[in-house]
């Protein structure tokens, strides 16, 4: 009795095994089905972003030609041309190769990741020995591009372009991240240069040091280039060397330079602000002049963001009698909004005295060219500065052979000093100009429009 029950419970579990191994290679076949089936799926959605990608950048003005894509199962490979248009008409085109992984469980968290990398060329291999005297690069990646795309559409991109040393460059190469969301709408970059020098004739002729920029930025909700949010420039370092046929070289430099821009809209209104800054700007040649901690900050107030809106999208075609004819078009529109525009905290030391300065100019009419006055403008100027390093660049002008252009910068200052514009105290010179309701002032003296008149003809 029991031997039959064995055999019973062995043709039962031989039964369930057979059954399970069925049931087991059928969820396999399933599961890969589903995985090529949506992989599969994740590629076409890949090759349709990447084509739009490449489609909006030649909206905005490049030439980029998708010569080849090829999209399998998990991944696809593609080549790109890009054609760029240097002065005198002359093109040059870049080549790029993407290597594309996609897939929903290849590539996670993304949708997909791309290698992008820039292929060596006659031409760009051309262009290199020409501007540098030889090809830096030799078997390296010149650019290599990695981007990686996720299941909302956003977008992360990191640049990489390799150091080089040649006998007359040193390059110490390039780290850059891109990030962009979804809609396009918020876009986060940082890029760092860690330097670059150029040595002719056993000198420094160029040297930059370490730059680093960054910018985040979000465009304003009902709008396509109006973007808001700040962005910040440091480089630590400049040098430039130029020697003339004579011999005589000069020189510009400075140490730590700084630039944060941003721009805010605010009650329909945009505005945008700069401030630059540095530790010491070094100028001049035998005679160098020194300027410590110059700054100044820019402002631009009560922009119309339609009329700049306008404005853009036409710039980026890149034809400058359409973009004369947008800003004509759009000038009364812009005025409208009665914008400001200041130049304001301006400082430097040196050895013979301080410099500040500030500068506003405000228009107060109702937008209409064609009653355009006076009347409708408000200026204020106030400015400072020695005396003694403006006479020892003059004179260092004259002593290189620039004797007429000397004297024609002497006369304007003295028709400045003339007119009451210019005051001269102690080896300063200052003024403190104002316009306003068409009256003029000049360090508190009321002058005549025409003195005004006279004063732009001296420019």
């Amino acid at each position: 009795m029991s031997t039959k029950i064995d055999a019973a419970k062995k043709t039962t579990a031989a039964g369930v095994t057979i059954r399970t191994k069925k049931k087991i290679v059928a969820a396999v076949v399933l599961a890969l089905a589903a995985l090529i089936g949506s992989s599969y799926w994740v590629g076409k959605s890949t090759e349709k972003t990447f084509r739009e990608n490449m489609e909006e950048i030649a909206r905005h003005g490049g030439k980029v030609t998708i010569t080849d894509y090829r999209r399998g199962f998990f991944g696809a490979t593609a080549r790109t041309d890009w054609v760029l248009v240097g002065p005198e008409e002359e093109s040059i085109t870049l080549s790029f190769n993407h290597s594309i992984r996609h897939g929903p469980l290849l590539t996670l968290p993304a949708t997909a990741n791309i290698r992008s990398e820039l292929m060596p060329s006659e031409s760009l291999t051309a262009l290199l020995v020409d501007t540098l005297g030889g090809n830096p690069f030799g078997s390296k990646t010149p650019l290599t591009i990695k981007s990686t795309f996720g299941w909302s559409g956003a977008h992360h991109a990191q640049i990489t372009l390799p150091k080089f040393e040649i006998p007359a460059l040193s390059w110490g190469g390039l780290n850059g991240e891109i990030t962009v969301n979804a809609d396009r709408s918020i876009l986060k970059v940082k890029v760092v240069m860690p330097g670059l020098s150029m040595i002719e004739n056993n000198e420094n002729q160029l040297q930059i040091g370490r730059i680093t920029f960054q910018t985040n930025m979000r465009r304003a909700k009902g709008y396509e280039f109006v973007f808001t949010g700040t962005s910040h420039l440091v480089l630590n370092k400049f040098l430039l060397l130029m020697t003339e046929n004579t011999g005589v070289t000069h020189g510009f430099a400075f140490e730590n330079a700084r630039a944060e821009a941003s721009s805010t809209l605010k009650n329909v209104a945009l505005n945008m602000q700069i401030r630059v800054s540095a530790d010491s700007v070094a100028v001049g040649g035998k005679s160098e002049t020194t300027i410590d901690k110059p700054k100044a900050t820019f402002l631009y107030e009560n922009i119309d963001p339609r009329a700049l809106e306008t404005i853009l999208r036409v710039a980026q075609n890149q034809n400058e009698e359409e973009l004369l004819l947008a800003l004509a078009a759009q000038a009364e529109a812009l005025l409208q909004r009665k914008p400001v525009l200041s130049i304001k905290d301006v400082s430097a030391s040196g050895p013979e005295g301080a410099t500040t300065g500030n500068f506003r100019i405000a228009y107060t009419g109702d937008g209409n060219l064609d009653q355009f006055s006076l009347a409708d403008v408000v200026v204020n100027l106030q400015f400072s500065l020695p005396i003694a390093p403006i006479n020892r660049l003059l004179e260092e002008q004259a002593s290189q052979g620039y004797t007429e252009k000397t004297k024609e910068y002497v006369s304007m200052i003295n028709a400045m000093i003339n007119s009451g514009f210019l005051t001269e105290k102690d080896g300063i010179l200052s003024a403190n100009a104002s316009l306003e309701n068409s009256a003029l002032s000049l360090n508190g003296q009321p002058k005549s429009l025409e003195v005004l008149q006279e004063l732009l003809e001296l420019f």
